[in-house]
């Protein structure tokens, strides 16, 4: 799903939809 967006943050692309976001930027948004 997120391997489209090519960004090195599967989950945290799944949540923002933007690539290049670290998942420890927004942790409560990864849950």
């Amino acid at each position: 799903m997120s391997r489209r967006l090519g960004t090195q943050d599967p989950s945290a692309a799944q949540h923002r939809g933007r690539a290049g976001t670290p998942p420890a930027a927004a942790p409560e948004e990864d849950q």
